[in-house]
């Protein structure tokens, strides 16, 4: 089953029991979809277990059928410890250079009369579902980069939220302080001291819809 799970995310005619993963092209997004197939097909695998596995024949020791494990869950531990890094993370190392300001943004409205409380809650849950937001970068020069997924609930979210009043702005008086607090977040990402995510809350007060 694993091998022809293999063979249809890769596009290949067949793969071998003993075929790698990454060597056939296989990638971190890849390697979602073989666990997505995985489990439609009633086997229960991780993407933590591809990329430790990497072959038909490793990943069906650890493979537990849906029957044999808890429906839609996941062990208490799972996603917490050393990560193993991707491929792209390789490319990105073998190139040099900082990565702090490497990031992706988006700008969402917010309801008036968010709150403080309310958005700490959702920012915490998003922190406590989402490891990669709790992740850890660990260089030492001229060796291999370490990753560090830290414990749910260990990462507070109201540090990683930064609230900014703009009762009364609009235009471009609103566009231009977006901007710059825009620029500021992306300058305090820091991997290699697990700061992964920045939320800034513009908050127009409790009548009037802010941007997040």
């Amino acid at each position: 089953l694993l091998c022809n799970l293999f063979a249809q995310v890769l596009g290949l005619p067949q793969v071998g029991a003993e075929d790698n993963f990454f060597e056939l092209g296989g990638d971190s997004v890849v390697s979602i979809q073989l666990v997505s197939k995985a489990r439609a097909a009633e086997l229960i695998i991780s993407v933590r277990d591809v990329f430790q596995h990497k072959t038909p024949a490793s990943l069906a020791l650890t493979a537990t059928a849906v029957g044999e494990s808890e429906l839609g869950g996941e062990a208490p531990d799972a996603g917490i410890g050393r990560l193993p890094m991707t491929p792209i993370m390789h490319r990105l190392r073998e190139r040099g250079g900082s990565l702090d300001q490497f990031h992706q943004t988006v700008l969402l409205n917010a309801p008036g009369g968010l709150g403080a409380a309310r958005l700490t809650a959702v920012m915490q849950a998003a922190l406590d579902q989402h490891d990669a937001l709790r992740m850890r970068m660990i260089r030492h020069p001229g060796s291999e980069w370490q990753l560090e997924i830290a414990p749910r609930t260990t990462i507070a979210a109201s540090s990683c939220i930064h609230r900014v009043d703009i009762v009364g702005l609009e235009g471009a008086a609103l566009r231009a302080t977006i901007a710059a607090e825009g620029t500021a977040a992306v300058r305090r990402l820091a991997p290699g001291e697990g700061v992964m995510v920045q939320t800034v809350w513009f908050d127009a007060g409790p009548a009037l819809p802010g941007r997040l």
